[in-house]
């Protein structure tokens, strides 16, 4: 497995539900990774939206650490 050797941040989506996993070098691959998640316009419906919002971020702050941390991940794994 190669290193991508990528600093990574999260951003949330302007025009979607989505958090994206976005380079932070200029001139380097900007869009890493989209993790959307769904919304209802039911208002009963509230708790669960921030429920699905608050998972896709998890998801996205593990991508992101994954990525921040490629060096430490893959020395432990020896194929590094």
């Amino acid at each position: 497995m190669e290193n991508p050797k990528i600093d990574v941040k999260i951003k949330h989506s302007e025009s979607k539900n989505a958090w994206n996993i976005i380079g932070t070098m200029p001139g380097s691959k900007y869009k890493i990774a989209k993790v959307p998640y769904y919304q209802t316009e039911n208002k009963d419906s509230e708790a669960f939206n921030t429920m699905r919002k608050t998972e896709a971020l998890k998801h996205a702050e593990w991508i992101r650490f994954c990525f921040n941390n490629s060096d430490r991940i893959l020395a432990a794994r020896g194929n590094f």
